[in-house]
């Protein structure tokens, strides 16, 4: 008995100590927050759904906004842009997941940290740029952005960059060269993995519509699983043969409601036979065919077209007259007769 009077006792002290450390929640006009302990607020959601262009304040309840939390505007689907201000350091977990309509999103060059799933689903976000300050994306956070056509790191970022609109980190010793997110509503059909990449993500490449026509490099040795999910027309993926780890339904498959997955259709992996590749394809019942080192080689590396020669004039002219030597042998024998017409009628009014 004494020692259940001890736990109790014990149990409400640690309560009474924590407890002015957790802020009831206050309103500011639509806006819903709590006060941090450093005395700063975070914005935890509003008291109506939000539409149309929305510049947040800098301050509620005359404190310093420093923070957005998890799933603040969940599913405000008629968003259209948000303009987040110069002081937020952090936006939690789905805190913008499924706003639809939303097609442009600020981001203060104080922020630090994007939670997971964070900009999920805004499938009508066109650009996104990341801001030098970012140190870390949570995981799936531009996860079925469709619509983005290109991605921005500010500049002088230490984490990550841009290639042509397609993000990546930075490597280091500690995290290779990896191929982040590319924007998935961009229209290009080809796209050409560059030299120096190691990994492509998990759902890298998730949504890409058009993506027909893919090149890898030979430094690669990991995709990450669903890298390339939703990716409908890309049909065929010729696989290089230092790739260590494909992760599960990497390649040829679409993502279902519920979970499921579902081969593209005609989908096919080539490659060299006894590799990871031909592994993943047997563990996923996709049609794998086997190729020799040189045709592999070929494939890889196709020969580049040949600059055709510049033709000097008289080249010029003489291939001309091969390709309209008919209608020029008529139309001279025409000009002859005109000629000798012209001739007679002019002999015949003299006389």
């Amino acid at each position: 008995m004494k020692r259940l009077i001890v736990c109790l006792l014990t149990l409400f002290v640690c309560l009474t100590l924590v407890a002015p450390c957790v802020s009831a929640e206050e309103v500011d006009g639509v806006y819903r927050y709590e006060i941090l302990p450093d005395g700063t607020v975070m914005l935890v959601g509003t008291t109506q759904k939000l539409t149309g262009s929305v510049i947040l304040p800098s301050q509620l309840g005359g404190r310093n906004l420093t923070a957005i939390g998890e799933d603040a505007f969940y599913e405000f689907e008629n968003m259209i842009s948000l303009q987040i201000p110069h002081g937020v350091t952090e936006i939690g977990d789905f805190c913008l997941a499924y706003c639809r309509g939303l097609e442009t999103i600020q981001l203060p060059e104080t922020l630090t940290a994007v939670g997971e799933g964070a900009f999920m689903g805004c499938s009508a976000l066109k650009e996104l740029t990341i801001p030098t300050s970012l140190t870390r994306i949570g995981h799936g956070a531009l996860d079925f952005c469709t619509s983005v056509t290109a991605y921005h790191v500010g500049t002088g970022s230490t984490l990550f960059e841009e290639r042509d609109g397609v993000l990546f980190n930075i490597a280091t010793d500690d995290s290779p060269k990896t191929l982040m997110h590319y924007p998935a509503g961009r229209t290009a059909t080809d796209y050409t993995l560059p030299a120096d990449t190691v990994h492509i993500g998990e759902r890298a490449f998730n949504g890409s519509a058009y993506l027909t026509n893919l090149r890898l490099n030979d430094q690669l040795t990991w995709i990450q699983k669903e890298a390339f999910i939703n990716c409908p027309q890309l049909k065929t993926v010729t696989m290089v043969k230092s790739i260590e780890n494909i992760g599960e339904h990497a390649l040829g498959f679409l993502y279902q409601e519920g979970g499921e997955h579902e081969l593209v259709p005609q989908f096919l992996m080539q490659g060299l036979d006894k590799t990871k590749a031909q592994e993943y394809a047997t563990a996923h019942g996709v049609t794998y065919k086997v190729l020799t080192e040189q045709q592999l080689a070929d494939l890889l590396n196709p020969p580049a077209p040949q600059p055709s020669e510049e033709l000097s004039t008289v080249d010029k002219l003489i291939n001309f007259a091969k390709t309209y030597q008919t209608y020029l042998i008529i139309g001279g024998g025409v000009l002859f007769i005109l000629i000798i017409l012209i001739i007679v009628s002019s002999k015949k009014k003299k006389q």
